[in-house]
């Protein structure tokens, strides 16, 4: 909530957003939470307590594991991470958080020294990876280019790298047949899809996996073993489903089960 109204989060998302009114506009904040929730379920499971995010933008990751005395280090492009690091740096300010546990730092995630570089905050001791929404913005040759970085950063220390990113626009898209309101939310995702097309020149169709099996081989092939995970283990509910109506609930439900937390560790003298 702070760091929404620091933003003004919601003339942004008006800005790129189709107008569908009612429910159809607080199904997608359901995605956003499952997927949050899942990457740090997994990063507590593994018992990771210092993680590099890539593409971070305002999230507030970092706040929460530096607050519990983890070490964090959160990267982006110099126009998003311009407009929100100073935003999570004054918030951890406010909240006491040590410097010494939080940095953001400007780096492009297909950019070797400058990752290398974050990577630094953590002297040589292991971490994780972790990012969500940005591998569909990313070609194929771009994932391999990736993937190679992301290895060879986290190979020597026993790190993982940790994602919801692979193949879950495929899955979603296939769970949501038969559902009313899901065949109605299936074409707003794919005019919000057609949006960021036209604005950023990126096809997330034409970028995607066709499947999780093609995913698979994609990132052993690129030496990782690969581990994946319902995004939603039971537990609590998400929040934001108290917003949905009955229709669009179900919908979100399909949400919690269709798409998959992916753990991806580097293989042992797997070929570069």
């Amino acid at each position: 909530g702070e760091i929404a109204r620091e933003t003004g989060a919601r003339d942004v998302a008006e800005e790129w957003l189709t107008e569908t009114g009612g429910a159809l506009e607080t199904i997608p904040s359901v995605g956003l939470e499952i997927r949050y929730k899942a990457i740090n379920r997994a990063l507590h499971e593994r018992g990771f307590t210092r993680v590099m995010e890539l593409a971070c933008g305002f999230s507030p990751r970092g706040l929460e594991i530096a607050r519990d005395g983890g070490r964090y280090v959160g990267t982006d492009l110099a126009g998003l991470g311009g407009a929100a690091f100073p935003v999570l740096r004054r918030i951890a300010m406010r909240e006491g958080i040590p410097a010494d546990r939080l940095r953001y730092q400007t780096a492009d995630a297909l950019n070797w020294d400058e990752i290398k570089r974050a990577a630094g905050f953590f002297h040589g001791q292991r971490f994780a990876v972790c990012m969500e929404g940005l591998l569909p913005y990313l070609s194929m040759e771009e994932r391999a280019r990736l993937a190679a970085h992301v290895r060879k950063l986290l190979e020597p220390l026993g790190g993982s790298w940790i994602t919801p990113d692979i193949a879950y626009h495929e899955l979603i898209f296939k769970s949501f047949g038969g559902l009313g309101a899901g065949s109605a939310f299936a074409r707003e995702a794919k005019k919000r899809m057609e949006i960021v097309k036209a604005r950023t020149g990126r096809d997330f169709t034409e970028n995607g996996f066709s499947g999780e099996a093609e995913a698979r081989s994609f990132f052993q092939d690129a030496g990782f073993e690969v581990e994946a995970f319902p995004i939603h283990e039971g537990g609590a509910t998400p929040s934001t489903m108290r917003l949905l109506d009955e229709p669009s609930r179900q919908v979100a439900e399909t949400m919690l089960y269709a798409p998959r937390i992916w753990i991806l560790t580097p293989r042992a003298g797997a070929a570069r």
